[in-house]
């Protein structure tokens, strides 16, 4: 499936210019008073959320946005940490026996 979403230039007063592009986030008050505020990171993750909640999607780990957008610019200990609790899920909801002992969730250790 593929979805466009068309939103206008200019907020709802037609004075505000809204951008994809600005990464302000509000941090120069002068540039978004111009340009706007536009966090696309959470535009993602409310549109992929969305989604899941309407359509009773049952999303994986590794297809989320949270992983992709964490394995793209986390630590290496974020990025260790969520490649162990992907393969656990993964593990756990294919039924397959557990064979990790001694690790633990999240704590960076393997």
């Amino acid at each position: 499936m593929h979805v466009q979403i068309i939103v206008s230039r200019k907020d709802i007063t037609n004075k505000i210019k809204l951008s994809p592009q600005n990464t302000s986030r509000g941090r120069n008050k002068a540039h978004s008073g111009k340009l706007g505020q536009f966090d696309r990171t959470a535009f993602k993750q409310s549109g992929e959320t969305l989604f899941d909640e309407h359509f009773g999607f049952e999303r994986n780990l590794k297809d989320s946005m949270h992983y992709a957008n964490t394995m793209k610019n986390g630590s290496a200990r974020q990025k260790v940490q969520l490649h162990t609790l992907a393969e656990w899920t993964e593990r756990h909801s294919q039924g397959q026996p557990l064979a990790m002992a001694g690790t633990r969730c999240c704590s960076g250790q393997v």
